[in-house]
């Protein structure tokens, strides 16, 4: 009985992947919205953009994927520069999200201002501010036309 408690422990403490709750460092980009630091995943906070592969229209009509062109806009953001991101608390959504800084600078609010990501809720205002912005300056996305879903019950 002991043994297989033993077993149970070790496993648990060793052979379950362990989460961190912060990272520092050169990010990869995974898409528009992820990326790794040291082999940790992290979703930033607050925003919903476009999966590669989706397919919007720029300003003359023409189909681009938008998905690849956002993620590239976070990888402008993040290139060069020494990455921290910290998860937040779980707020009962289905994915845990971070807050990433590169260099200072907010990543979510970096994706909203350049136009490639939208505020997934109205809880942050200055992504808001951010969005109003891009949208008079028609940055990323507002070139043109784009669906994005969100689910409005979503928390960051």
């Amino acid at each position: 009985m002991i043994w297989r408690s033993l077993v149970g422990l070790f496993f648990v403490l060793f052979a379950m992947p362990v989460l961190a709750e912060e990272a520092t460092g050169y990010a990869t980009v995974l898409d528009a919205k992820q990326l790794e630091i040291k082999g940790q995943h992290f979703r930033l906070y607050g925003i919903a953009a476009p999966n590669p592969g989706h397919i919007c229209q720029n300003k003359s009509g023409k189909n681009y994927d938008c998905g690849a062109i956002a993620a590239a806009g976070l990888k402008d953001l993040t290139a060069g520069t020494i990455v921290h991101c910290k998860h937040m608390e779980n707020t009962g959504t289905k994915q845990r999200t971070a807050r990433c800084l590169a260099g200072g600078y907010d990543l979510s609010q970096g994706m909203v201002y350049t136009g490639w990501a939208i505020p997934s809720t109205a809880d942050h205002p200055f992504l808001l501010s951010s969005l109003d912005k891009a949208k008079k300056r028609k940055h990323g996305l507002w070139r043109g036309t784009f669906e994005l879903t969100i689910d409005p019950t979503s928390k960051p």
